[in-house]
């Protein structure tokens, strides 16, 4: 049909008209529009197949690190160059630590502070751990707490009392060092008990610290680029929280109705403190003796009068 022919045409049929003019089957014989639909085809399907297989690529590997964006917990801590050893000494009657490295220099003190058990806190904290630098500056904060939320018993703190994340026990008898974001951090793996053996590892599966009791002492390495005042921290959130497991504070009601011989040595030794004050009240005064013995011969020199009468 010719362009005059067209034109004759009504508007409603010039749409179909092109319609048809554009719709074109590849036929045998057409040899050069068929190779030129073969190509954007598969250029289609390339193109298609070329981005699928790039997104992929980039959630899988090419990911934001988040880890690298958190503010370490104790910055001057971090292990600057090669591996750093420390020794500490980890018992239970130990308040005040000393952190040192081979060569008897001091890298920082530890702090450990139990509340008094016969007059229970009404804040919820049950113990608190202060990581201390040379200059007795406070740096990090443990603080063990009776709180409701699964997780977040045991909170690590920076000097300003800013959490910085959680230390939480799972169910294969690990502990899990989050970020307060929920970013994971570090995997305490190993013995808890007396014969201490504990390896830290990353969220990528690598080593960064491990800590072993030797002849009583604690003996632990921790690798480059790794914040060590977060492993200390982390290592006695862990004997803080097993402490509170194992040995329960005693109730208050026990001390006022049970005698100080039948008291336990390892209760007492726990808190020398509190059980020294309750030793001291729990004694009677010579005055409250004399008037104890002179009501009880009045009591007893009754019924001989009446006797006599």
């Amino acid at each position: 049909m010719s362009l005059t022919g067209v034109a004759a045409l009504p508007r409603s049929h010039v749409g179909a008209w092109l319609l048809q003019q554009g719709h074109k089957i590849c036929v045998p014989g057409d040899d050069a529009y068929c190779k030129a639909e073969n190509l954007h085809i598969l250029a289609t399907v390339a193109f298609l197949c070329i981005a699928i297989v790039t997104v992929t690529c980039i959630f899988t590997f090419i990911r934001e690190d988040k880890e690298e964006q958190i503010t370490p917990l104790c910055p001057q801590l971090i292990v600057k160059e090669g591996t750093t050893r420390f020794k500490l000494s980890l018992e239970d009657g130990d308040e005040a630590i000393d952190v040192t490295d081979f060569d008897d220099k001091l890298l920082c003190r530890v702090a450990m502070d139990w509340p008094d058990p016969f007059r229970p806190a009404t804040s919820g904290v049950a113990a608190t751990v202060r990581l201390q630098s040379q200059h007795d500056l406070t740096l990090a904060t443990v603080v063990a707490r009776n709180v409701a939320v699964v997780g977040q018993g045991l909170a690590l703190c920076r000097a300003g009392c800013e959490i910085f994340g959680f230390v939480e026990p799972d169910l294969e008898g690990h502990y899990l060092v989050k970020h307060r974001t929920g970013v994971h951090l570090l995997t305490l793996i190993g013995n808890f008990g007396d014969d201490l053996d504990v390896e830290m590892v990353n969220p990528v599966g690598l080593r960064v610290c491990s800590i072993r009791k030797v002849d009583g002492v604690c003996v632990g390495t921790v690798c480059q680029h790794v914040d060590a005042g977060l492993v200390i921290c982390s290592l006695f959130a862990v004997h803080v929280n097993r402490r509170l497991l194992v040995r329960a504070p005693p109730s208050p009601w026990d001390t006022i109705i049970t005698p100080r011989s039948a008291r336990r040595p390892e209760d007492e030794a726990a808190y020398p403190a509190a059980s020294k004050r309750n030793s001291s009240t729990s004694q009677p005064s010579a005055a409250s003796a004399a008037v104890a013995t002179s009501s009880a011969n009045s009591i007893e020199a009754a019924p001989e009068a009446e006797k006599k009468k």
